[in-house]
This record gives structure tokens, sequence and C-alpha cells, in this order.
């Protein structure tokens, strides 16, 4: 739109063509043309020969907005009325349908069935990311540094994937301060324990995939002390034995009647045991989902009981999802493992540990899903009152972004619900490629 500066009486100025004429009229009165912001000038308003209803006003429009709107919001109005302009050129003028249709016919006609809804989910997943809840659990459970070796299986997706390898890389960066005693035991736990485990899944045939999982681990005195003292502040969360911990201090301590059993104060990182699966897809719906799986932990980490158990675990899960609508989304898992005789604690340790996780997805919209979810497990160890020996039960607040269509940012932030008988704090953030749909 063009505003008129000078122009005494605009209503002799014509519209219609040869332009010149226009120009002409404007420049016998003294006056200038320049063009003014289209947005805030009602499309459908036509000009009537009123003063008020002329184009030309949109710069006293103009002049308002910016002297009563500071910049930022006056930009963020501009994109707002963007965004359903350009989704109205889509859709609705038409663009969409003439440039998609005849590619989708082309396909029906010489492609397979299976090729169209590629192509279709492909599209669909450009415009929108994430449509519906995906019901997939956050990658974490239990960072307890005595259990890390101990073969507990983590969260595994109730689908396998579609096509191709699934990959992920999840990071689980947990902080522990705890001094615990009683008549017979002494535990003190002042350590930072990272695990980056990278994950490659494939399915073999409509039911069948495997699963293989290969982890790096190191266990620090770490540099996140003051930011979790500050971190309780702000929510008002239990300190523990935070206060009489040094910051940044590696010491895992634990004596039994005397008897000192764990004397851990060097940092260790390295290799740990990885773990491979099979699984069988018991059940796939669009709305629902189940599968099995029988996982084996292999002893290929480095000689130390945080990286390695020295032993073969075998464990046998089950995962299940339900989507309830577009927005929610529910997800569980069972599953028992059988312990062979680790390096840690081995006359205390136990044969079987039962586990289980479930979830709770609403997709807030089409590429953010935030997630709720808690995991739990039965002792490992026995013959001791101390609470960090004892089940645990995690929560874990937080979300999925997708990225693109097959790339998929998960993060989140776990606590203990029992104080003392997990990590304080655990960060999780892990990028997927793949999926499961």
């Amino acid at each position: 739109h063009n505003a008129l500066i000078g122009v005494a009486n605009p209503f002799i100025i014509p519209d219609d063509p040869p332009y010149h004429r226009a120009a002409q009229a404007i420049h016998d009165q003294g006056g200038v043309l320049f063009p003014v912001h289209p947005v805030r000038y009602f499309p459908g308003k036509q000009y009537q020969g009123k003063w008020l209803d002329f184009p030309g006003n949109n710069l006293a429009r103009e002049m308002v907005f910016a002297a009563i709107i500071p910049a930022v919001m006056l930009e963020v109005y501009v994109l707002a009325n963007q965004i359903p302009n350009l989704l109205r050129r889509l859709f609705a003028e038409g663009a969409f349908s003439q440039a998609f249709v005849p590619v989708v016919a082309e396909y029906r006609a010489k492609r397979s069935t299976e090729e169209v809804r590629e192509l279709v989910d492909s599209v669909a997943g450009t415009l929108g990311g994430v449509t519906v809840a995906t019901a997939e659990p956050l990658p974490t459970t239990d960072q307890n540094p005595l259990l890390a070796a101990s073969g507990i299986p983590l969260p595994l997706p109730a689908r396998a994937p579609t096509d191709g390898w699934r990959v992920s890389a999840d990071l689980n960066w947990a902080s522990t301060a705890l001094a615990r005693s009683n008549a017979q035991e002494l535990l003190v736990v002042d350590s930072e324990s990272r695990e980056l485990r990278l994950t490659l899944e494939r399915r073999l045939t409509d039911r069948w995939s495997i699963n293989v999982q290969l982890p790096f681990r190191e266990l620090s005195g770490g540099s996140l002390d003051s930011f979790i003292d500050s971190w309780h502040d702000v929510f008002g969360l239990p300190e523990g034995a935070r206060p009489m911990q040094p910051h940044d201090r590696l010491r895992m301590h634990y004596s039994r009647d005397g008897a000192t059993a764990i004397e851990e104060g060097r940092s260790q990182s390295g290799l740990a045991d990885a773990s491979a699966a099979i699984g069988y897809q018991i059940l796939s719906t669009p709305d629902s989902a189940a599968r099995a799986a029988i996982s084996i932990d292999l002893p290929i980490g480095q000689e130390h009981w945080y990286l390695s158990s020295d032993a073969v675990e075998i464990s046998a899960l089950i995962a299940a999802e339900h989507r309830l609508n577009d927005s929610w989304s529910l997800y569980g898992q069972g599953g028992v493992t059988w312990l062979d005789e680790g390096q840690l604690l081995q006359e205390q340790q136990r044969s079987v540990v039962w586990s289980g996780h479930a979830a709770l997805g609403w997709q807030a919209m089409g590429t953010l899903e935030f997630i709720a979810q808690l995991n739990a497990h039965t002792r490992v160890f026995d013959d001791s009152d101390l609470d960090f020996f004892k089940e645990a039960i995690v929560l874990t607040l937080g979300g999925r972004i997708a990225i693109t269509p097959t790339w998929s940012l998960n993060i989140g932030v776990s606590e203990d619900i029992a104080v003392e008988q997990s990590p304080d704090v655990v960060f999780v953030v892990g990028v997927t490629r793949g999926t499961t749909r």
C-alpha cells in the first residue's frame, strides 16, 4: 500500500491505468508517494471515496503503532500475522494441493501401497513434526553408581524401528552426596557419574528385532555441586548430606562390621559392559503396541566394579504402549534380571532383581511432547538397613522435541522421590535418529 504526503486533494488522483496520470497528479500538488507496511491494512476494505477509507491513512496507523509499541513486540505482531497468511496460501488457496495431489496420484499408479504410505507420512512429518502422541519413554533409569554394572535394563520402546537402523546417543549425568551409618555400617557417596550410551536397533522381520547398547562411563568428583545446591534451594528440595560434603570431591566408602568393602577416591572412566537384546513384536496397531525382549549383558568393560560386573546378566522384559487420543499416551515396562556373581559386594548381592518403568506423555504441540516417567526396581544388595541399598523409585520430568521427521531430542531431569535411595539429581539429554511409526 502507498501513503501520500503533501497532497491537498487525494480524491482527484486516479487509481486506474495509465498510472502515469496518478503520478502526474501527485507531482502537480507537490506531493510524494511511498509504500507503507501492508500487514496492518485490512485487505477486504475497499476505498469508497471517503477520506477515512483511503489506504494512505495506513501511515497514521504505522506512526501510532511505532510510538506506543516496542519494536520487538511490533515484530512479533507482524510475524504472528504472517503465520496464518502462510497457512492460507498453502492450503486454502490450493498451493499445497496443486503440488502434492499429482505426486500422490503418480505414486498410486506406479508404486506400492507401502511406498504411498511412506510418502504421505514423510510429508505430514515435515509439515507438522510429530502429530500424535508417541508413547516412548525417556532413556533413563536409576543412576545409583553402585548399581551401574548390575544390568538393570533401560526402558525399551514398545515398537521396533519402522525401517533401517534406529540410532540413539543418550547422556545421563548424575550427582550424589550422602553419608549414612548405623551400628554395623558406614556409607559415604560423594560423586558425579556420567554415562554416554550408544544404542543401535534394527527390525529384522515384521516381528523380530535386535538391540545393541554400548555404554561409556565416568566416575569423578565432577563440577555440579554448586549448581545442585542452587537447584535445591530454588525448588525447595531437601539437601540431605550435601552441606556436610566438600564440593566436587570423589569419595566412595562402605564398611561393615569394621571391614572396608568399598574405598574409591580416584576417577574412573572407560568402556562399560555392553548388552545385546532380541525383541519380538507381540502387538502392533495404530493405537497400541507390545514387545517382549531377552537381553544379555556382556562383561567387556574395563576391570573396575563401576565399569563391569565381570559376569553375565540376563534380563527378560515386556514393554507396552497405548495411545489414549492424539495428545495423551501411556507406556509401561516390566522386567526381571538374573544376576551372576559380580565384583561388588558379592556376599550381599541378590540373584534376582525386578524392575519397572511407567510413563505418561502429552503432545503439547506438533513437535513437542512432555513426559512424566517413573523408574523403580527392587533392591540389589541384601543385609543392609541403609536407604541407598534399598528399593528405589525415581521420577523424571522432561520431554521430546521433534527436530525433523527422523531426528528427535530428549531432555529430562530425574529426582529421587525417596531421599538418599538414588542420586540427588540426574540430567538426561539424548538424540535419536529413526522412528518407530
